[in-house]
């Protein structure tokens, strides 16, 4: 599996932690996917816990192989349910 979507993942994460519009800095859709092309991401928010920036910087590795695949992802997120939330938040 190459994880050539997963930048769209950490800018969701992005976009919910930053409350911004990651097209506000570049203009247009097509600017922001070139300049995410060419390694240009927008700035951490400051707002999203160190676990999920951490996850944010994951999926925004330059290099897609280096990014990690949903299955990852996903059992990071409930090894981090687990340890936050006790119960069944996302099984």
């Amino acid at each position: 599996e190459i994880n050539h979507n997963y930048e769209t993942i950490g800018m969701v994460v992005w976009y919910i932690f930053s409350g911004k519009n990651p097209e506000s800095e570049a203009g247009s859709p097509l600017k922001m996917a070139n300049m995410v092309a060419v390694g240009y991401r927008p700035e951490m928010p400051l707002a999203a816990p160190f676990f999920w920036r951490k996850i944010i910087a994951r999926c925004w590795r330059q290099e897609p192989k280096a990014r990690p695949s949903f299955k990852k992802l996903i059992k990071a997120i409930q090894k981090m349910q687990v340890l936050n939330f006790p119960g069944k938040l996302f099984k």
